[in-house]
């Protein structure tokens, strides 16, 4: 029982202090615990279905999904690739909407990874004018990402 005592924080000693057995005491710790990592469980699921792309580029909005779905992971609660993009598909507004209409009815399975890369790209057309069609549309795309560097000088 003292090696309980000692490897407990302060706050929980008060839960254990009157138990009558080491096992006792575990059975009280684990059950705290659990309830806590359930209530943390609920709590990050909600923010995973209520997260708002609002002003966020898709960069940055996607890499806050992506931690939310590793914490959960992180406690046992797995997010597959499907429900991030059901969240993401969501919440993106009107000027995404034909994304959500073409990844409906797409032949073969695309992963939050993939789903991610067309919507940057489709948000760097946007933010930059461009309609795809142009020869500078990649290079300038590869620059955003950070993939290749500018012209160097001379």
């Amino acid at each position: 029982m003292y090696w309980l005592f000692v490897s407990v924080s302060n706050s929980m000693i008060v839960h254990i202090q009157d138990a009558k057995s080491p096992k006792q005491a575990w059975d009280t710790l684990a059950k705290m615990y659990n309830t806590n990592t359930q209530a943390y469980k609920m709590q990050l699921k909600q923010e995973l279905h209520n997260l708002q792309k609002n002003k966020m580029n898709i960069s940055d909005y996607s890499t806050k999904l992506k931690n939310l779905a590793d914490v959960l992971a992180s406690i046992g609660a797995l997010v597959d690739d499907e429900d991030l993009m059901a969240v993401t598909l969501n919440d993106l507004g009107k000027y995404y909407s034909h994304f959500h209409t073409s990844i409906a009815v797409h032949e073969t399975f695309l992963d939050f990874q993939d789903l991610i890369t067309l919507l940057i790209s489709e948000e760097m057309k946007h933010h930059h004018g461009i309609d795809g069609t142009s020869p500078w549309y990649s290079v300038q795309c590869s620059m955003e990402r950070g993939l290749i560097g500018p012209p160097r000088q001379r």
